[in-house]
């Protein structure tokens, strides 16, 4: 009965996030400068090989945010980015990590292609869902001088194309 219940929770899962936008965003507000939010985009398509290797691209771009002992903008300390990609492929879901970056608040933004391996099962040509987050990444808003927290996420729908 678990079973049932959470195939069907993952497979409305999976649907909801087919219909989500292509890019979508959160922000933290830390102490009121509203800088705006870690805007990330994730490419429509991902690529596949020997079923189990998927490659993506992710742009990232977070707003300007200066750290204060060391007047440089803000960086992650570590990976803190990450992308996912799912698929249902019968009765199971195939999940993979793309793996991660390194998020810097200058406002550039910076395109990440990311390569990773399935968790659980072989992935297949066709359609899936990816999930990409940033951390929070909190530091002096330049343009207002308030002490401010960002972060982001985005989940979309992607085309797997299996490539030779």
């Amino acid at each position: 009965m678990f079973k049932i219940l959470a195939r069907a929770l993952a497979v409305g899962t999976f649907v909801l996030a087919a219909a989500i936008p292509i890019t979508a965003s959160a922000a933290g507000g830390g102490g009121g400068g509203a800088s705006g939010a870690i805007a990330i985009s994730i490419s429509p398509t991902v690529t596949l090989s020997d079923r189990l290797i998927l490659t993506g691209e992710v742009t990232v771009m977070c707003p300007e945010l200066i750290d204060g002992m060391t007047g440089l903008p803000v960086t992650s300390y570590y990976p803190d980015g990450f992308l996912n990609v799912s698929q249902v492929s019968g009765r199971d879901i195939a999940h993979a990590g793309l793996g991660g970056w390194t998020t810097t608040c200058d406002g550039v933004a910076r395109t990440y292609t990311l390569t990773g391996a399935a968790w659980d099962h072989p992935f297949r040509n066709g359609t899936g869902a990816a999930q990409a987050s940033a951390g929070q990444l909190c530091g002096t808003d330049p343009s207002s001088g308030l002490f401010t927290c960002v972060t982001g996420a985005a989940t979309q729908a992607v085309s797997i194309k299996v490539v030779r």
